[in-house]
């Protein structure tokens, strides 16, 4: 108990001087002033009963995850593409799927089918996702060839669109597009056309929609649903909400974003 008291009036003497007590030059302070070899540990556990110390923790915000942290629907559209193989007889061909969805509610807003990932393509689906849903505060994506094309960027600029860096090797990154990309590969599996005859084609293709409509269907509650994504993209936005979001997106610049009329979502 004495050694406890020790510790605790060098502590509070300290801090009623105003100083900061930083542990690590704590430690050695005890050990060369009172001759108490005690380990880190244990002088923390005395401090900490004590009232005198508690752990420090910093909370890094860097750009990209506060970017992703969004509160209201089409804040941030996330970017990417994927490689989709096709099995159509013995052939396989692949596709490049370019898809947004949107970071806050996880709402798959557009997509694009190319041959290989282009610029063009990133482009049509800003486009397609413009139509639908207006403009979004900012977009996340990988520094690709193609999501850093002349006309995406140039797009970007003219609609005052913040470009937010994709955290290389963070799952807030660009974590998105990518968990859309598994639950996608996961729903639909490998893709197998048969072209043997016109009833095997029809017959794998009607195999395909059923498996995907039974993967989906099942994770839809039957009564008292959630709201979907889609319905939280039409959820009414107040203009303190879009400016909160922007600063958060954006501290140095205020975005404006236009009105979201209701739309019909395809499915």
């Amino acid at each position: 108990m004495e050694i406890i008291r020790h510790i605790v009036d060098k502590a509070r003497a300290l801090k009623e001087r105003g100083n900061r007590l930083r542990i690590t030059k704590f430690v050695q302070t005890i050990k060369d002033e009172l001759q108490l070899n005690l380990g880190l540990k244990t002088i923390k556990d005395i401090l900490i009963a004590n009232d005198l110390w508690r752990p420090q923790t910093k909370k890094k915000r860097p750009e990209f995850y506060q970017s992703l942290c969004q509160q209201i629907p089409n804040g941030v559209l996330s970017l990417d593409g994927s490689t989709i193989n096709i099995h159509v007889g013995d052939l396989v061909i692949s596709y490049n799927l370019e898809l947004g969805v949107d970071a806050g509610s996880f709402c798959h807003t557009a997509y694009e089918i190319t041959p290989t990932e282009t610029g063009d393509g990133v482009l049509s689906v800003l486009k397609k996702h413009q139509e639908a849903w207006g403009l979004p505060l900012g977009v996340v994506f990988d520094r690709s060839s193609a999501n850093l094309s002349e006309e995406v960027m140039s797009f970007l600029g003219m609609h005052d669109i913040v470009v937010l860096p994709a955290g290389p090797a963070n799952p807030k990154g660009n974590g998105t597009d990518e968990g859309a990309f598994s639950q996608f590969k996961q729903a639909i599996g490998e893709v197998h056309i048969d072209t043997s005859s016109p009833y095997a084609l029809g017959e794998s293709v009607l195999r395909m929609l059923v498996c995907l409509y039974m993967q989906m269907r099942n994770k839809l509650a039957l009564r008292t649903p959630r709201p979907t994504p889609a319905d939280q993209m039409q959820a009414p936005v107040s203009s303190q909400d879009v400016t909160a979001d922007t600063h958060r997106t954006h501290p140095c610049r205020v975005l404006k974003r236009p009105t979201l009329l209701p739309v019909d979502i395809p499915y």
